[in-house]
């Protein structure tokens, strides 16, 4: 007899994402600012661009580029399957976490994090440093060092956002970096680690109306 899986599981690969934006004449636009809402639209702040964060800005500089990571943790999110869902496919399964990218308070593309990733142009493989710990403290604005009760805080409000697939697949993302910056605390040692991102490169032109470097 046929055994169809009962559960979907899946997560993002670990990337860094260099979008360049241009104008119409090849001038680099600064300024174009990332902005990343779930499927309902509520700004996720960590997941899945995990530089997304409430202390720091995402904009692309004088030459136009905008870069952006994601690092993988294993399994990310997962969903019960029916026997419909394995026929249909998986894709409505998948939490949707949508790029907006805006440049003078107006949004000029929208994206869906997974099809930027596989659209882009994979270009190699960069090491950078990845600290768990700056994570949670640039998204909580905590200290590492706060009392445990304070973070249980911070989890148990992010637990009772997640309401939606996109949401749910952000706490557990949380919960499971934060656990390990823990043991690197309880263990004295520095949570810092040098990984390994695929490089994505998303070149976009854009058809501005009214912009400086395009008069």
């Amino acid at each position: 007899m046929l055994q169809l899986p009962s559960e979907f599981v899946g997560s993002y690969p670990t990337v860094e994402v260099r979008m360049t934006f241009l104008d119409r004449r090849g001038n680099p636009v600064e300024g174009v600012e990332l902005r990343v809402v779930d499927e309902v639209g509520q700004v996720s702040w960590g997941y899945p661009v995990t530089d997304f964060l409430p202390s720091k800005p995402l904009r692309s500089d004088k030459q136009g580029n905008l870069t952006f990571h994601h690092v993988s943790q294993g399994v990310e999110y997962s969903a019960q399957m029916s026997i419909l869902d394995y026929f249909l496919g998986y894709s409505h399964l998948v939490p949707r976490f949508n790029c907006c990218l805006i440049l003078e308070d107006r949004a000029i593309l929208n994206v869906d994090f997974r099809t930027l990733i596989r659209e882009g142009k994979t270009t190699g493989m960069v090491e950078r440093k990845w600290d768990p710990c700056q994570y949670i403290e640039d998204l909580a604005i905590k200290s590492r060092h706060a009392p445990k009760e304070q973070w249980f805080a911070f989890l148990d409000e992010s637990k009772r956002d997640a309401r939606n697939a996109s949401q749910k697949a952000r706490y557990y993302y949380i919960v499971n970096t934060m656990g390990d910056c823990w043991i690197c605390l309880d263990q004295g040692r520095d949570a810092g680690q040098v990984i390994r991102y695929q490089v994505i490169e998303y070149p976009v032109v854009l058809s501005l109306v009214n912009h400086t470097t395009d008069e």
